[in-house]
């Protein structure tokens, strides 16, 4: 099919379907299109200006200057707080979105960003890139945040919100900088440390005075040098047990710390895996513990218990799969759990205490097991006998080899609890070796599958 002529104007040639000039043209138009459409998609930095003069960060308020005057805020885009407001800003007339929310050059370094209404009727919703980025120095309060992209925090500041972060599906992003008052993340995963560079993430919950319980997944990942950190400081009252009840997978070291004067027991819950190390660090005078209560078989980094002070204990009443424990001076260890001690090729896991302290191991299962070929029969479990109440509750068994602990020293390992291991005389392990190939060939001779068959006749 094509155009019909142009009597008008009878050198205007007809247009083919097909014609590649044509095309072309096509293809361009559609391009200079969605290139248009997409320079519009993308956010904009609006700046605050207060101009309307009621302080309110709606759509309805002209308090924004997109670069050519005041305008009322243009949902989704970047949002520029350069100098702190001249009265408190508020969220009003219903739900806020924004792309980026930056804070910069607030003269006494802290920024409340409010509500108007009573409830949650007013509040911000993270889109898009949902980064909020607060300088070193800087702390900027948020009312309720909301959103299913996902919350990042970047510049080395402090972000809180006097609604928690229980809002957020989409997870929270810690790359560089410290998040607060957070017991529970909504739906999603905890992350903390960027992928490259050396910038501090930390997850602070300052002031949540209660036995919290946060179930989100949380990962430390790989490739930056800062430090990550879980602490907690309650500012009043005692005996509480917060909980990490999600799973941990550590790429990196991830620092648990208790700080205060309060007494507490920080409980870990979910599983941990991955090759950092779990330090767990307690401070103040007064008595607090960690729990390790779930699965660290996947955690092949140690576990260290580093204070400043006595009157500190480590449990261990999950399964702990991964025995190499650092403790400082004066923790006691105890628990019920199950501590599994790998030998390999003559290595061996160990229980590294400092002085004082003690070891209660009578309510723990000792779990051994040994890879490669073992020649030693004797292996340190923990680095002092000093302070060390035994017996295990139970020794498990590995194939043909037995165990025993001496918990005061040998002769050849003095002042240390050991772990003896009774190998199979060579004799004992070719019969071993023979039983377990004649037995592979007499299930699998013809005769045998004919007679197994025969006694187990299929039902008709």
């Amino acid at each position: 099919m094509q155009d019909a002529p142009d009597r008008r104007n009878p050198h205007r040639q007809p247009i083919k379907e097909g014609d590649t000039t044509v095309e072309r043209t096509r293809l361009l138009a559609v391009g200079l299109l969605a290139l248009s459409l997409h320079i519009l998609a993308e956010a904009a930095t609006c700046t605050w200006t207060g101009a309307a003069g009621d302080n309110r960060w709606s759509t309805l308020s002209a308090n924004w200057d997109a670069g050519a005057g005041n305008v009322v805020w243009p949902q989704g885009n970047d949002a520029l707080f350069d100098g702190e407001p001249a009265a408190p800003v508020n969220v009003s007339n219903g739900a806020v979105q924004f792309n980026q929310l930056t804070v910069q050059n607030i003269a006494d370094g802290a920024m409340t960003i409010g509500k108007i209404s009573g409830n949650d009727a007013d509040y911000l919703v993270a889109v898009g890139d949902a980064t909020v980025n607060v300088p070193t120095g800087t702390s900027l309060t948020l009312p309720r945040v909301g959103g299913s992209v996902g919350l990042t925090l970047r510049g080395g500041g402090t972000l809180t919100t006097s609604r928690e972060f229980n809002y957020l599906s989409g997870g929270l992003n810690i790359l560089h900088g410290t998040l607060q008052r957070l017991p529970i993340a909504g739906n999603g995963t905890v992350t903390l440390l960027d992928t490259s560079g050396g910038n501090d993430a930390r997850l602070f919950m300052r002031g949540v005075n209660s036995s919290w319980i946060m179930p989100n997944d949380l990962v430390v990942q790989a490739g930056s040098t800062g430090t990550a950190t879980v602490e907690n400081q309650p500012t009043t009252g005692s005996g509480f047990t917060p909980t990490l009840s999600g799973n941990l997978a550590l790429n990196r070291a991830l620092t648990v710390k208790a700080t205060g004067t309060q007494t507490l027991a920080m409980t870990l819950s979910g599983t941990i895996a991955g090759a950092g190390d779990l330090i767990l660090q307690g401070n103040g005078t007064t008595a607090q513990s960690f729990v390790i209560s779930g699965d660290t078989t996947a955690h092949s980094g140690s576990i260290r218990m580093v204070t400043n002070t006595t009157n500190k204990t480590l449990r261990l009443d999950g399964t702990i799969g991964n025995a190499n424990i650092v403790v400082g001076n004066g923790v006691a260890i105890v628990g019920d759990g199950t501590v599994v001690f790998n030998v390999v090729d003559d290595a061996a896991d160990l229980i590294d205490r400092g002085t004082g302290g003690s070891l209660d191991v009578t309510g723990m299962t000792l779990q051994p097991l040994l890879s490669g070929v073992q020649t030693q029969t004797e292996y340190v479990l923990a680095s002092s006998a000093t302070g060390v109440v035994g017996p295990f509750a139970s020794i498990l068994s590995y194939g043909s080899y037995t165990f025993t602990v001496d918990y005061d020293g040998t002769e050849l390992n003095p002042g240390k609890v050991v772990l003896s291991v009774a190998i199979p005389e060579p004799a004992s392990l070719a019969v071993m070796v023979f039983g377990a190939v004649m037995g592979r060939r007499w299930r699998a001779h013809p005769r045998v599958r004919g007679r197994q068959a025969a006694a187990s006749p299929r039902a008709s």
